[in-house]
């Protein structure tokens, strides 16, 4: 019999009057018992099937003390918590001896492969998209995320060159410091000083992940503009041309070829 877990994913915007409205709702559909496959897709190769559901992973279940969640797959990685004994999980992918975990924030988050048991039961999921304000976002299209959550915020505040005011205006490194103090790490306040702070990253889709740092070189000979990587090729920023925070892609020639400099935390 399938069960149903509805998961309500609430984005409480910072911006006074303080809101908080759904930005996605997804119910999640477990499916019958089966031979477990030899390797979990990952999250950018969700399957979707005739019904219009779509596999987001298999289930698993944490079977050591306790389990650290690591942002990327790697022990030196920053740590985003940990999950008890017997705790169920959502398995998207394996990568390095990590096994990737579905966060209740959209995002995923890796755990040692020793730590989870996968059962051989595919998760699926139906999602009902809810409009949303940022220009250039697509839910269809980019992940939900930790970052994304945090934009909400930023959806009417106006670029203003050299600007740090949610509601006067800022500019992009202020936008992107803002976002990262919102999750309680500390960035310089220009994107040249920003560009000297984690560990570089290879400039390829295979190897950037949400929530890494992009610096580019537009008009000056040093590092002019910065946004954050929020998967499936697209990223974030606040930028002059369109007045305002706003998703675009970044594989395409004329963006792709000014980016100088992916760093990570």
């Amino acid at each position: 019999m399938i069960r149903k877990i509805i998961y309500l994913i609430l984005v409480c915007l910072a911006a006074a009057p303080v809101l908080c409205e759904p930005v996605t709702e997804i119910t999640v559909l477990l499916g019958e018992e089966k031979e477990a496959p030899r390797q979990t897709p990952s999250v950018s190769s969700r399957a979707h099937s005739s019904d219009g559901k779509e596999k987001i992973g298999d289930y698993g279940v944490i079977i050591t003390d306790f389990a650290t969640i690591r942002k990327t797959p790697s022990e030196k990685a920053v740590s985003r918590g940990v999950v008890p004994a017997n705790e169920t999980v959502i398995i998207q992918a394996q990568k390095a001896g990590y096994t990737g975990v579905l966060l209740e924030d959209g995002t995923t988050g890796w755990i040692l492969d020793a730590a989870v048991r996968r059962v051989p039961i595919e998760v699926f999921a139906k999602r009902t998209y809810l409009p949303s304000k940022i220009m250039g976002y697509d839910s269809g299209k980019i992940p939900f995320s930790e970052i994304i959550t945090h934009s909400m915020a930023f959806s009417k505040t106006p670029y203003v060159f050299g600007g740090t005011s949610i509601n006067a205006g800022m500019d992009c490194s202020a936008f992107v410091r803002e976002i990262f103090k919102r999750m309680g790490i500390t960035l310089p306040r220009t994107a040249r000083e920003q560009a000297n702070v984690g560990t570089d990253v290879p400039k390829d889709i295979e190897h950037m992940v949400v929530g890494d740092r992009l610096y580019f070189r537009y008009k000056n000979s040093y590092i002019d503009h910065t946004g954050i990587y929020v998967g499936n090729g697209y990223y974030i920023h606040c930028n002059a041309s369109k007045h305002g925070v706003s998703c675009d892609e970044l594989f395409v020639p004329r963006t792709f070829s000014k980016l100088v400099s992916v760093k990570r935390f």
